[in-house]
């Protein structure tokens, strides 16, 4: 099957993205979305374009949230995808990569 040059462009996009690396941690921290207040997560991996949390709310892909890292403030994102009590999220801004990664110095890193 044939895909338009959008969706293999789109596609592209996705991979690139997923090929950033990603930082195993372990981080309490509230979502807020339009239905959602004060939803406590917990950060399992972060990267300057997004995360991955463990949630126990039901969320709807697409919605914008706003996410309070300790030390970041409080991050904008779109939900990407959800299942099985985990979310991912893109930043809509991503970190800038010196902040990033003075910030990972502070956090404490699963091994």
């Amino acid at each position: 099957m044939l895909h338009s040059p959008i969706e293999r462009a789109r596609r592209n996009q996705l991979a690139e993205r997923r090929a950033v690396e990603r930082h195993d941690v372990h981080i309490r921290s509230v979502m807020i979305d339009v239905t959602l207040h004060d939803e406590p997560i917990t950060i399992l991996n972060i990267s300057n374009h997004g995360l991955l949390a463990k949630a126990a709310g039901k969320f709807l892909i697409g919605s914008a949230v706003s996410i309070n890292v300790p030390d970041l403030g409080s991050l904008n994102a779109t939900i990407r995808w959800c299942g099985k009590g985990l979310i991912g999220c893109e930043f809509r801004d991503l970190i800038d990569e010196g902040s990033f990664f003075s910030y990972l110095q502070g956090v404490k890193t699963d091994a």
